[in-house]
């Protein structure tokens, strides 16, 4: 009976004119990879700023909202009356006071609250009204402000206060994801 040959260290040697197994990748075949992840990255980056603008925008919205409920709590708990002015285009600040003339870039002793354009970067107020709770006054009765506010690719979120008194977000032109529209 013939012998078989043995798999082994000596079998697995390279026959003359034959190729050994590449494993990993070349440099070519890496930069490849690495160019059609920069042009992804590339593609994707404006989007990006697009969400973060959004997100910017919509998180100055609800934070004012958040204060307007706060003002009107407070006017209700204390029984005064409680005053959101607004100051400036860029940069530009409000205020949640105890005074109509509030100064949210120098406040005082009436100032309970301040927020400004240095927390929200890429964001713009382009319009404000100030706006008050007045606990003693029907809020029928009451003049209610608002507050519009922008990114630089021109998305628009309105913060109003109903004739009840209660604040609210929406969007007056174009729509913006989670934002419904001004009627």
């Amino acid at each position: 009976m013939p012998a078989t040959p043995v798999a082994g260290p000596a079998s697995e040697a390279p026959v003359l004119g034959t190729h050994r197994v590449r494993r990993g990748l070349t440099l070519i075949e890496m930069m490849i990879a690495l160019a059609i992840c920069v042009v992804l990255l590339g593609l994707s980056v404006p989007s990006l700023s697009t969400w973060l603008g959004r997100n910017r925008l919509k998180a100055v919205a609800s934070n004012l909202v958040a204060d307007l409920g706060e003002a009107r709590f407070e006017a209700a708990r204390t029984g005064r009356t409680v005053y959101v002015t607004f100051q400036g285009a860029d940069p530009w600040c409000y205020a949640v006071a105890r005074s109509a003339t509030a100064d949210c870039l120098h406040p005082d002793g009436q100032v309970i609250k301040v927020v400004s354009s240095k927390a929200h970067p890429g964001v713009s107020m382009t319009e404000a009204a100030p706006m008050l709770f007045d606990p003693a006054q029907p809020a029928e009765l009451a003049t209610n402000g608002h507050g519009r506010f922008a990114t630089k690719r021109g998305d628009l979120v309105e913060v109003r206060v109903s004739r009840l008194g209660r604040p609210g977000l929406c969007t007056p032109d174009a729509p913006l994801p989670g934002v419904a529209g001004c009627r």
